[in-house]
């Protein structure tokens, strides 16, 4: 089952596909791994005035051990990446007064990780908020 997986991840281990044992059940078989990737807060820009700030915190999923490796020894660049993605997303669809879409910034977010690492499966957004200025 990958409930546990996923509780893993959200408790801020990395969890590999090793993680969970295969028991013939296609639910059952071994999941991607997670890496937890620390929160992320981006100013909202309009008008060239403060409105707010976009705070992100996601993980990213991987199909293979060898794919997390890469992505934990490149954190400083995927992070980097990653939050250019979100200052940019902020820039152009985020304000402080309504929810923001976090089916397009996962989109924009897994987009910018794939540039350097194509191998990832995608970014998952775990927590998500606008706040006004």
């Amino acid at each position: 089952m990958r409930l546990p997986v996923l509780f893993a991840a959200l408790l801020g281990g990395a969890v590999t596909s090793g993680s969970v044992a295969a028991s013939g059940d296609p639910l059952d078989s071994p999941a991607p791994g997670f890496m937890p990737i620390a929160e992320i807060t981006t100013p909202i820009v309009d008008a060239s005035r403060l409105d707010g700030a976009v705070k992100v915190l996601a993980t990213i999923e991987t199909a293979d051990p060898a794919t997390m490796d890469q992505v934990r020894a490149d954190m400083p660049m995927v992070r980097a990446e990653m939050y250019a993605a979100t200052l940019e997303f902020s820039r152009l669809y985020a304000s402080g007064l309504r929810a923001v879409d976090a089916k397009r910034l996962g989109e924009h977010l897994s987009a910018a990780v794939r540039k350097s690492h194509p191998q990832v499966s995608r970014v998952l957004i775990l927590r998500l908020q606008a706040q006004p200025a």
